[in-house]
């Protein structure tokens, strides 16, 4: 048997026995810049597992190469404001194929003593990540968030933050308020 894959690609497999059947489940990887995304522009597998392990994290599990019902796509990095000038929020949006998703990516904000929001504080790059997600201590989908969990503020007092990444269609408007963690990144198995 002689096996062929081109250098640009990194492959996932797993075979399985599942009702009475054996299966092998593929999946292709392919890393590219987005002013490059044709074919041609595929960079090497070598280069992209680097990038992939600094991006994900300490343990974390890229894909267990299970079966999947459909195509998905995975995505890594930071909302950054136009021309490096801070910005209180950004719409972000990812689309590939007929996949796609929309995102708010807002400044730091807390609900003050009266229950009201704060004005966001600006920004000029924010990661979009588990940790500017909805979530906190006592959230199993997202322990790494906020939004469940008080913080001290520089003055001393304490406020429950709001996440800096929201679904366009699901804001959080009031405290105790819950929304599921939005970004691009894999959910944990």
């Amino acid at each position: 048997m002689k096996i062929i894959k081109p250098d640009s690609l990194g492959l996932l497999h797993r075979s399985t026995h599942i009702a009475r059947q054996n299966q092998l489940a593929i999946g292709m990887l392919a890393f590219f810049s987005f002013d490059k995304s044709s074919l041609p522009g595929l960079l090497a597998e070598a280069q992209m597992w680097p990038f992939v392990a600094e991006a994900m994290g300490k343990d974390a599990i890229l894909d267990e190469g299970w079966a999947k019902p459909c195509g998905e796509f995975l995505m890594f990095g930071n909302a950054y404001a136009p021309d490096g000038k801070p910005a209180i929020e950004l719409a972000v949006m990812a689309e590939v194929g007929s996949l796609k998703k929309s995102l708010f990516v807002r400044g730091d904000r807390h609900f003050n003593k009266l229950g009201l929001v704060t004005a966001p504080i600006p920004f000029t790059s924010m990661a979009i990540s588990p940790q500017n997600a909805f979530g906190g201590a006592a959230s199993l989908d997202n322990p790494l968030g906020k939004g469940l969990v008080n913080l001290l503020l520089p003055d001393g007092a304490s406020a429950l933050p709001l996440p800096n990444i929201e679904n366009t269609s699901r804001l959080i408007l009031r405290a105790g308020e819950r929304a599921p963690a939005e970004g691009f990144w894999p959910y944990p198995p």
